[in-house]
């Protein structure tokens, strides 16, 4: 089972802060789709061992992209779309210069 998006909104939070060694919320991506690890490290170029990354699962698609609006009008950055219907994660990353965005 998933999460609300407000869980989510949580785990992200601090993922990144205990993680990541948390700089701004402006140094991170956040996006939703249905295939997290593709998105992460093949389309997005994030390293998978040395990168800060995290997702989260979501009850369902509107609760992904609620998660997504307001990690992003916390000063993420990203823009809603993307995805289809089955897209109910919602991943995050530290943006850097091998990044993809």
């Amino acid at each position: 089972m998933g999460n609300d998006f407000e869980t989510i909104i949580r785990e992200i939070i601090g993922h990144i802060t205990n993680k990541c060694m948390f700089s701004a919320v402006s140094d991170f991506y956040v996006g939703v789709t249905n295939d997290p690890d593709n998105r992460l490290f093949d389309e997005h170029n994030v390293n998978k061992e040395l990168g800060c990354w995290t997702y989260s699962k979501a009850i369902n698609e509107q609760h992904a992209r609620e998660a997504e609006k307001r990690l992003i009008g916390q000063g993420m950055e990203g823009g809603p779309g993307g995805g289809d219907s089955s897209s109910i994660f919602v991943y995050c990353y530290k943006i850097t210069s091998e990044t993809e965005e």
